[in-house]
């Protein structure tokens, strides 16, 4: 009984995998390829001229924060619809590589009671010509992994701070280019974790504000809003960020190397030192 059933499994693993399969699986070899390479993952390379840290940043204050939301499937979806009850905040466009789930987001928008966002759809680069054309303050990033770091880069190089689902990136390069573009910038770049808003955080907030709540999801985005409406420092900055994503592709060098030890990159080259904790949310 038993060697029926895996026979069938044995033979799918030696099966030869067709063009358009290996065409999909191109990108995730090659980025598995450069998290095993041999590399020096606490190497720390100089913060470039002109740029500055950015933990305890301040940006200045927005009145009504213009956000764009990229990415619209499981994740971004239901977050569109919670921003729209976010206050000091508008949905000003949405994007995704499908336009039929761009068009029914805009609806869900529209039937919420707000302006109709714009809407950007169709291909890859749909984003960058919304970034463009339409300069939201702020954008959050819900799209497959693969596209965060550059999304995330792409957006901040056009003036918006970025809250990007996690991870921030899936390689320790790409983590490097996301905090040096945030720190040449001078704009956030938050990863959207939501842990940080559990149920005991939440419970706590409640007891303080005497009010209800919309789950995890809502405050994360709630206080991203918030931060920028007031000009504070966001409840977790890139470098924050960055080191939690680097788990990823520390563990993929270390299965790699037999379970070696990896020694993880300061992000903040040596400035954590100096960062304020944080003041408690009145």
């Amino acid at each position: 009984m038993h060697k029926g059933i895996l026979l069938p499994l044995a033979l799918a693993v030696v099966l030869p995998l067709t063009a358009q399969e290996s065409n999909h699986l191109a990108p995730a070899a090659a980025t598995h390829a450069e998290n095993i390479a041999p590399q020096q993952t606490d190497a720390v390379p100089p913060r470039p001229e002109g740029s500055i840290y950015m933990g305890g940043f301040r940006a200045p204050k927005i009145e009504n924060v213009r956000v764009a939301m990229i990415g619209l499937g499981e994740r971004g979806l239901p977050q569109t619809i919670q921003m729209t009850a976010v206050p000091h905040c508008e949905v000003v466009a949405v994007c995704d590589l499908y336009d039929d789930l761009a068009t029914k987001t805009a609806d869900i928008v529209e039937k919420a009671g707000s302006k109709r966002p714009a809407v950007y759809s169709g291909d890859k680069d749909a984003y960058l010509r919304m970034l463009e054309e339409v300069k939201p303050d702020a954008v959050i990033i819900s799209t497959n992994w693969e596209t965060h770091a550059q999304i995330a880069i792409d957006a901040m190089e056009h003036g918006a701070h970025a809250f990007v689902e996690v991870p921030l990136a899936i390689t320790i390069k790409d983590l490097w280019r996301v905090v040096d573009t945030a720190e040449r910038t001078k704009k956030h770049c938050m990863m959207l974790e939501n842990v940080n808003y559990g149920r005991d955080e939440l419970m706590f907030l409640n007891m303080v504000q005497h009010g209800g709540h919309g789950g995890m999801d809502y405050i994360m985005l709630y206080r991203a809003i918030e931060c920028l409406h007031k000009g504070e420092p966001m409840d977790q900055n890139v470098y924050e960020g960055a080191l939690w994503s680097a788990v990823s592709p520390l563990s993929e060098k270390s299965v790699h190397e037999g379970g070696a030890p990896q020694i993880f990159p300061d992000f903040t080259r040596g400035d954590w030192k100096t960062t304020e904790p944080l003041g408690i949310v009145d």
